[in-house]
């Protein structure tokens, strides 16, 4: 008898698993509020390691479009007219939700020379409609040229908002 009471408690608490399991998954692979097409300027609040000969070019500001699937699928497009900022791939990046309002996008994008960049977005909601994003870029060739942009970064807060899918 205390086999069977044993085993159809197992069997009840395994079945309330089963049925919860389909939620959590649910839960975990969703954007929440943070899908959507969003769209900003990033700006150059600190520059590392840029040669003073390249400064002015790459300290410009770029703009940059989000847009992040429903089920966290994210993609980056930047927007500027120097090729530092033309990535070969801007799609098949996640983002990782830390709680309802905070997330994260982490990037390793193939640049269209010899580099590769990792971009990172820190991203706090602030409204429905708009997103505040604290960024980071950092860039490293592959093969170094030793011409001062071997190696070098980018950080900055930004104000995302909400565009129209």
């Amino acid at each position: 008898m205390k086999a069977a009471k044993y085993s159809l408690v197992t069997g009840l608490g395994l079945a309330t698993l089963m049925m919860l399991a389909p939620v959590a998954d649910a839960q975990r692979s969703s954007a929440g509020a943070f899908a959507g097409n969003w769209k900003g300027t990033l700006t150059m609040d600190t520059i590392l390691d840029v040669p003073p000969d390249a400064l002015e070019r790459l300290s410009k500001p770029v703009e940059l479009e989000v847009r992040i699937e429903a089920r966290q699928g994210a993609e980056l497009y930047f927007t500027f007219e120097e090729d530092e900022w033309e990535f070969t791939n801007q799609r098949g990046f996640r983002l990782t939700p830390i709680g309802e309002k905070n997330g994260v996008i982490e990037a390793r994008i193939p640049g269209n020379v010899d580099w590769f960049s990792s971009i990172t977005l820190n991203m706090t909601l602030l409204s429905e409609n708009e997103l505040l994003v604290s960024w980071s870029r950092l860039t490293t060739r592959n093969r170094f040229l030793y011409d001062g942009l071997d190696e070098y970064g980018f950080a900055g807060v930004a104000t995302l908002t909400r565009i129209a899918d």
